[in-house]
């Protein structure tokens, strides 16, 4: 704990109040998540949330690319409508 306060210090020194209260932070969420889940759980919670996470992105760009191809159809019908209501 001596350590932890110590180099907060040297942060706060280094690089002022708000760089030092920011780690501050970010340490209390860290201990906090190791005291709900324990060290022995972290790593299978890492592993599930980085599959979910490639899954979403998989999942974002299989409904990005579906919607340009859909986007690209609508547009190409509008185009040949266009055409025929004008030529009749």
């Amino acid at each position: 704990m001596l350590l932890l306060i110590l180099a907060l210090l040297v942060i706060l020194a280094l690089f002022g109040a708000g760089f030092a209260l920011h780690l501050l932070w970010w340490v209390a969420i860290v201990a906090l998540i190791v005291f709900l889940f324990g060290a022995k759980k972290l790593p299978d919670l890492a592993r599930s949330l980085g599959k979910s996470s490639s899954e979403f992105k998989k999942g974002m760009s299989e409904g990005a690319s579906g919607s340009e191809e859909a986007g690209t159809s609508d547009e190409a019908e509008k185009r040949s409508e266009g055409k025929a209501q004008t030529s009749e």
